[in-house]
């Protein structure tokens, strides 16, 4: 093969990798017995998502529209028939419709069938590709809309190696090849599980950081990767 040949097909490759759009969602379940979903997303604005949510126990089934805007997207609240959620575990999924549903400017940067996403979250469909993300939360307990406090004491708590545990995920993720997938918290019992994916180049999957984060605010890691960074 010639070298013209492999500087063109090389271009190309390049081409392909700067347009692709590796996706990212942050997310936190709050508001107890009416919950609300919101999220941070490198989406562009105006891609609509649809927002689901489940009880086993309750055989609930719920769906709400959410618009991008501004890299932020909410849902919710949710009820029964105006009324809080049963106590129990919830299973919610985000998703995107088709990319030729979704508005021009957006196909304009994901493509018309999807084709620039790229990521974990990707799902392959007949004809293209969509995002999907799925996650669980639980409602009842006596703590209320405190997700986001719940990942600022992760944030905040002390890191191995100095600093704070943020601190130490941000020195990780300015790595050139490593993607942050945000944060993210769902109520567990009175407390809450706070989780931090990042996808580090070469890796077949993220990597996830789980602690758990009691109503008296105390922090523990529960996997190993959140336990390699905490004090």
């Amino acid at each position: 093969m010639s070298a013209r040949i492999l500087f063109a097909l090389s271009a190309m490759l390049f081409c392909a990798s700067a347009l692709a759009l590796d996706v990212f969602m942050s997310v936190a379940v709050d508001g107890d017995g009416r919950p609300v979903v919101s999220g941070k997303t490198n989406l562009p604005d105006s891609t609509a998502l649809m927002v689901s949510i489940s009880g086993e126990q309750s055989r609930l089934k719920q769906q709400s529209k959410a618009i991008v805007r501004r890299g932020n997207f909410q849902a919710g609240p949710f009820t029964n028939r105006g009324q809080p959620l049963a106590d129990g575990e919830y299973t919610f999924s985000i998703s995107t419709p088709v990319a030729s549903l979704l508005p021009k400017e957006v196909q304009a940067v994901i493509g018309s069938q999807g084709e620039r996403l790229s990521g974990p979250l990707v799902a392959h469909i007949p004809g293209g590709k969509l995002i999907k993300y799925t996650g669980q939360f639980t409602v009842g307990g006596s703590q209320g809309s405190m997700g986001p406090h719940a990942i600022n004491a992760v944030k905040a708590s002390s890191c191995k190696t100095g600093g704070t545990v943020e601190q130490c995920l941000d020195r990780k993720t300015a790595a050139p090849d490593v993607h942050d997938y945000g944060w993210s918290a769902r109520r567990d019992g009175g407390g809450y599980v706070v989780e931090k994916r990042v996808h580090v180049g070469g890796l077949s999957a993220p990597t996830t950081y789980r602690w758990s984060v009691s109503d008296r605010w105390a922090v523990r890691p529960l996997n190993g990767h959140a336990i390699s960074l905490s004090r």
